[in-house]
């Protein structure tokens, strides 16, 4: 009830029952006898106190009115949740085809199912990206099979409706290292938000120097990053790709 009013109405002029430059106020909620309600009052010299009050009963009828069919509420949301979901996992994933064509159909699920396919999106520009450095090439290539690995986890995770299954799959090709230089954070931002051919060229020449700077402090361990030469997807690539070797070894479980 306190929202039925504005606390102050100054920037609402032109009301017909406002008086030139009076402001009304509502600062709380009454109870009279078996009235409740909200107190009015007004910045005019006249000072008149409006009490908009109705029958307490009315207010707990229309609470009731409110949350009496609650229960049957839920039990319909649960049978429309049950038979949608059963309607999701009739919808398998066809493995038949080639990676692209799995691609495909699993962005399509994604898409049936509300899903935010970022993740999705991510993998296949990094499959698809080129690598220009052959320097690069074992690393990349041992990386793009994670890649693929992960799409049939996805696969076997939509297929029975395990969503935590498919995000421990999508999560287990995108790792961070616990230990990092300091600004490593502030640069992966800039790197992946900036990095983009929608952005303006002042965000794109800020989000190159910290790719730079990224390769310098961190990324040069483990692949070779040259943002004059590289397109925006091969340099995420690398620096995903950098990210999660670091965290394997750093859990020593790869060298």
């Amino acid at each position: 009830m306190a929202f039925a009013h504005p606390f102050e109405t100054g920037h609402r002029p032109g009301r017909l029952f406002f008086e030139t430059q009076e402001k009304q106020y509502c600062p709380w909620v009454i109870v009279q006898d078996d009235l409740v309600g909200i107190r009015v009052y007004t910045s005019s010299d006249k000072f008149i106190i409006n009490d908009l009050t109705f029958p307490f009963d009315n207010l707990k009828e229309y609470v009731k009115s409110i949350y009496v069919h609650l229960r049957e509420i839920n039990e319909w949301a649960k049978d429309e949740i049950y038979i949608q979901d059963a309607e999701w996992k009739r919808h398998k994933v066809d493995r038949s085809g080639t990676v692209a064509d799995l691609l495909i159909l699993i962005r399509t699920i994604y898409a049936e199912r509300f899903l935010v396919p970022y993740d999705i999106d991510r993998i296949k520009s990094y499959l698809n990206c080129e690598c220009s450095n052959p320097r690069n090439n074992d690393i990349v290539k041992a990386y793009r099979e994670l890649l693929v690995e992960a799409l049939y986890k996805i696969s076997d995770a939509l297929d029975v409706g395990d969503y935590d299954a498919l995000d421990m799959a999508t999560n287990s090709v995108f790792l961070r290292p616990r230990k990092t230089h300091q600004m490593m954070y502030y640069q992966l931002e800039k790197i992946y938000c900036y990095l983009d051919n929608d952005n303006n060229w002042m965000d794109v020449q800020w989000g190159l120097k910290q790719a730079t700077l990224f390769s310098r402090e961190f990324s040069k361990n483990w692949v070779i990053i040259d943002v004059s030469t590289m397109g925006f997807d091969e340099i995420k690539l690398l620096v995903t790709i950098a990210c999660y070797y670091e965290a394997k070894k750093q859990e020593g479980t790869t060298k």
